[in-house]
């Protein structure tokens, strides 16, 4: 499921054209030339319906710009009723937002920070 994620943002268009090509990183980025997603996927409860935990971080130096982001991954990933099941590479899942981060500064990278925390409820079939 993990890869399915991280395909589903890499393979968007509108995404890529925004933050640029190859932006998307596990757990931390170490380039910060430009925007960077810090994605980190955990598995909750496996059975019939599986749960995941699936947190980004977006960080960049202009605070705007992350806010942009920000609305743009949640058009992508978030089912606007949560009631509709997306299908891709062999699984059907369900988003919802379930938490994140007030925006912060880090004074030590001299970037903005914002979290976004999603519940991912999944089948593979």
């Amino acid at each position: 499921m993990e890869t399915t994620l991280y395909k589903l943002l890499n393979n968007n268009e509108e995404l890529i054209n925004l933050i640029g090509e190859n932006r998307i990183f596990p757990i931390f980025a170490t380039d910060l030339k430009q925007c960077a997603l810090e994605y980190e996927y955990r598995d909750l409860k496996s059975g019939i319906v599986n749960q995941s935990q699936f947190s980004i971080n977006i960080i960049w130096n202009d605070y705007d710009f992350i806010l942009n982001v920000k609305s743009l991954l949640n058009e992508i990933l978030i089912d606007k009723l949560n009631t509709q099941y997306k299908e891709l590479n062999g699984y059907k899942f369900n988003i919802m937002l379930s938490g994140g981060s007030s925006p912060l500064y880090r004074d030590d990278l001299k970037v903005y920070q914002i979290n976004l925390n999603y519940i991912v409820k999944w089948i593979k079939i």
